[in-house]
């Protein structure tokens, strides 16, 4: 019976707070979901996992493809569940401890083994971890405790969500300094100012956002998630028109990658507190602050 209570507890609890989402924050987790999607499309498309999921599936895995197949499905349940918030929050802890798996025992060896002194040669890696980051920051946004021990345990993961996507920032963004001319060549050359400048910029307002992520400063969040939606528009679609197939579709990638991150950016700065009591003193506090469940 008391099982019973604590689910319908719980369940309800995680009703009241969808239903009382702000449309911005469900937009986030909306465009984290389509461009979950979008790389479901392009691993239909070539037959293998995007390398930001798993930059070498090593032989004794088997076939590229049926990897490729079979982490579509996982995506794509993970983003139904994200899109109706049904089973959302066990959907994003799975998401966030495969992303995890796949950094520390795929991304890792891999640069280490083949790339041992190319700074640059970390960027998928570090995606993958700040898609790590991503789920468990998303999963933190719904408040029913999981059943089970394996959720309860990826559960208390969730506060190291920003921790993850921020290390991925402050990287990126000294990246922009140590690749210059590199990073300049990205800048479209209709932007007043210069490449330099902005390229000087934008490493620094990176470097700046994760810092105040890594000390949860909700600025900083908000901030980035308007900064990264800007370079979706502006830099990742038109790169992905003028170069839709080079690289096996790589601009393509970046152009899902950027309005995911986009979406986890904000979210990491309007993250909820957590609410600190027994059960009991938290379904006072539901009771008395329905309407604001979400805030």
């Amino acid at each position: 019976m008391l099982i019973n209570l604590d689910n319908n507890f719980y369940k309800n609890r995680t009703t009241i707070f969808i239903k009382n989402m702000p449309v911005i924050k469900k937009l986030s987790i909306f465009s984290f979901a389509i461009g979950l999607l979008g790389i479901v499309v392009l691993q239909c498309i070539y037959s293998a996992p995007r390398p930001v999921i798993m930059p070498i599936v090593p032989v004794w895995l088997g076939p590229a493809i049926i990897w490729g197949y079979l982490f579509n499905l996982g995506f794509v349940f993970v983003a139904a569940a994200l899109l109706t918030g049904r089973m959302a929050k066990q959907a994003a802890l799975l998401f966030g401890a495969f992303m995890l798996v796949s950094f520390l025992f795929f991304h890792t060896p891999a640069v280490l083994s083949l790339y041992p002194n190319h700074f640059g040669s970390w960027t998928d890696a570090l995606k993958a971890l700040a898609l790590s980051g991503a789920g468990f920051v998303i999963a933190g946004f719904y408040p029913q405790q999981p059943q089970g021990g394996l959720f309860r345990l990826l559960d208390k993961m969730s506060p190291v969500g920003p921790y993850f996507f921020g290390i991925m920032m402050v990287i990126f963004g000294y990246d922009h300094f140590i690749y210059l001319q590199f990073v300049e060549t990205l800048v479209p050359a209709w932007m007043p100012g210069g490449a330099p400048f902005w390229t000087y910029f934008a490493g620094a307002a990176l470097m700046a956002g994760g810092l105040g992520m890594i000390l949860n400063i909700r600025l900083a969040g908000i901030l980035s998630g308007a900064m990264i939606f800007l370079w979706f528009i502006l830099l990742h679609i038109p790169r992905a028109f003028v170069d839709p197939h080079g690289n096996q579709s790589n601009e393509w990638t970046s152009v899902f990658e950027a309005l995911a991150f986009s979406g986890v950016a904000y979210l990491i700065g309007t993250k909820p507190k957590r609410i600190k009591g027994n059960t009991a003193r938290q379904g006072i506090a539901i009771t008395q602050g329905q309407g604001r469940a979400a805030v």
